[in-house]
């Protein structure tokens, strides 16, 4: 399970977010490499829903350590609390649409199970902004970046 933070991270959710970020780092490999089995590979990636997940019991909150880090702190608690219940994701429907994914039933029948799978509209939003942004950075640069071979001899 992957996280909408993979691929629109929130400043103090960089650690929760980077180990989401390894799993979609090994997905294309684990697929390829367990394909031969009849094994298929599937990360899912969900926006927000309406769960417990931001709940002041799921969250722990320590003091700052660093004191110019306290307003950010207070900040950042402040988003976590106005999230929990306000999330417009159905998780009924979310695993309705996995289910039907798994199975290629409904909206998913005659579909291959892919290696990614962004549920809710926000984890689609998210997921495809941050591909046009990266393939934007690639465009941008080219002629600098891919000019790095060795130059051939005459």
């Amino acid at each position: 399970m992957s996280s909408i933070g993979t691929y629109k991270g929130a400043v103090g959710a960089g650690t929760y977010s980077a180990t989401k970020g390894a799993l979609e780092s090994i997905v294309d490999y684990l697929t390829e490499e367990v394909s031969p089995f009849g094994i298929q590979c599937c990360l899912v990636t969900p926006g927000y829903y309406r769960t417990e997940i931001f709940a002041p019991t799921n969250i722990k909150f320590r003091p700052a350590s660093i004191h110019d880090y306290a307003e950010f702190n207070k900040l950042y608690q402040g988003g976590v609390a106005a999230l929990h219940h306000n999330q417009a994701g159905d998780p009924r429907k979310a695993t309705d649409r996995i289910v039907a994914a798994v199975r290629s039933e409904g909206k998913a029948a005659g579909k291959r199970l892919p290696s990614r799978l962004p549920i809710g509209p926000d984890g689609a939003s998210a997921m495809r902004d941050k591909c046009l942004k990266t393939m934007k950075l690639c465009d941008e640069w080219e002629g600098l970046s891919d000019d790095t071979n060795l130059d051939s001899k005459q």
